[in-house]
């Protein structure tokens, strides 16, 4: 097994941004690796720190060469930069490493627990799209069943652990108390329901919850006693909040500085109050250069991580007890594998 990827610590939010696969480009990609490239089995994991393409080749430094040239082509990158900026990792070094992804030790937030839920998204992505061959599937099922140990064993605990609760924290710091704020919420993917369930938390905050597809608009708000807007009345909703804060899969900005300078203008030409922006999407969301605008503040993922680094320190003994764990499974597996068939990993 084989590893192209990126992360956090290698590689920009701006640069990551590029690397985004929708549902139809991802499928397009599957079937470029498997069906053209040769590949016995590929996995796609892509959240918002990552871009990883796990992939089952005998010939390492072939499948190295045709996944930097798909991105390339793919994405319309500089070849170059796919060399400073990725890593290729292969054999055991790939299998540990997605050992420390679904653990949570390589996440942005240490030992968080939503990219396990992504990585078996990811998964199954490949399964259903007839991507992903027999050592895969047993390279998966044992890095869940690792996960599993992990979780048992070692105990993350003392500091928030998921963008949901550090950003209501930030936000809570930033502004003070978010009692009586009129929170607009854009998006119902799992990053804002994270975000709900620490506001949710909070005295009777007025949240309202708009996206594109009303009825799960509706479906979330139900669950904390809000109320769903329609995505069309976004611009009525915008300048009437104290708080916007967004985390939708488009590809592009839905707000920019051009729209709100409208807005502004159609409300008298001057912000009646301060609104705070909070951008937890990647691609982003809203335009960095709404910043320009007086009244407004834009905070996103990368203005929160300092906040993040900071937990991540309080949590860095309990990694390396995980880390140690995940590395003693990984040696009885091998060493299993090796005696049963003389296969590798």
């Amino acid at each position: 097994m084989i590893i192209v990827g990126t992360n956090h610590k290698y590689s920009s939010m701006e640069f990551r941004e590029q690397f985004v696969f929708s549902d139809k480009n991802l499928k397009n990609g599957y079937d470029f690796l498997v069906t053209n490239c040769g590949f016995k089995g590929c996995v796609i994991i892509n959240t918002c720190n990552r871009i990883e393409i796990c992939a089952s080749i005998h010939n390492e430094l072939y499948g190295f060469n045709i996944i930097k040239k798909f991105l390339t082509q793919f994405f319309e990158i500089n070849p170059q930069a796919i060399d400073s900026a990725f890593y290729f990792l292969s054999g055991k070094n790939a299998f540990i490493h997605l050992c420390n992804v679904i653990c949570g030790l390589d996440s942005l937030l240490i030992g968080e627990t939503q990219i396990a839920g992504q990585v078996k998204s990811a998964y199954m992505k490949s399964v259903n799209y007839n991507s992903s061959d027999k050592h895969l599937k047993k390279i998966f099922s044992k890095i869940f069943t690792i996960n599993k140990i992990v979780r048992k064993s070692v105990f993350f605990s003392g500091c928030k652990v998921s963008v949901g609760s550090i950003a209501v924290n930030f936000l809570e710091k930033k502004i003070g108390s978010l009692y009586g704020k009129k929170i607009l919420i854009i998006g119902v993917g799992k990053v804002t329901a994270l975000v709900l369930k620490y506001l949710n938390r909070q005295a009777k905050n007025i949240i309202f919850i708009a996206n594109r597809t009303y009825e799960k608009a509706t479906e979330l708000a139900s669950l904390i006693d809000a109320e769903a807007v329609k995505f069309n009345e976004l611009d009525n909703m915008l300048l009437n909040s104290d708080i916007v804060i967004s985390a939708t899969s488009s590809p592009h900005y839905i707000i920019n500085r051009a729209r709100v300078n409208k807005l502004i203008e159609k409300s008298g030409g001057k912000l009646k109050k301060k609104i705070f922006f909070m951008d937890l999407a990647v691609p982003r969301d809203i335009e960095p250069e709404i910043r320009l605008i007086q009244g407004i503040e834009l905070v996103n993922l990368s203005d929160l991580e300092p906040v993040i680094n900071l937990n991540s320190l309080k949590r860095k003994k309990k990694s390396v007890d995980a880390e140690n764990l995940i590395l003693k499974q990984v040696n009885l597996w091998e060493n299993h594998i090796k005696s049963q068939q003389g296969e590798v990993i």
